[in-house]
């Protein structure tokens, strides 16, 4: 599992998190599905996930990626979290 952390922020709704599962034998064409959660552990509403050079929407704290998208975009550095009514925050790779 990949995991995604906002840089710290002493306000939690600011917060977020970013995790996803590759399983096994994943091929260009399957969806890795990504779970984002904010500060408190709850789902977050809308947004949008910068990730692996893509724009990805945020619904229900669910969005989602192929793994050809991911395999393209891994050289991208760049991981965002925009909200409405919340200032964007930059998020980095962490190990749990």
């Amino acid at each position: 599992m990949l995991n995604f952390h906002s840089l710290p922020s002493k306000n939690a709704a600011f917060r977020w998190k970013a995790a996803m599962a590759f399983e096994p034998g994943s091929t260009d064409g399957d969806v890795i599905a990504i779970e984002v959660t904010d500060g408190d552990g709850s789902r977050v509403e809308a947004g949008i996930l910068e990730f692996a050079g893509l724009r990805l929407k945020v619904r229900d704290g669910a969005t989602s990626l192929t793994c050809a998208q991911f395999v393209a975009g891994k050289h991208e550095s760049s991981v965002w979290l925009h909200r409405k009514g919340r200032p964007s925050s930059p998020g980095v790779l962490t190990f749990e």
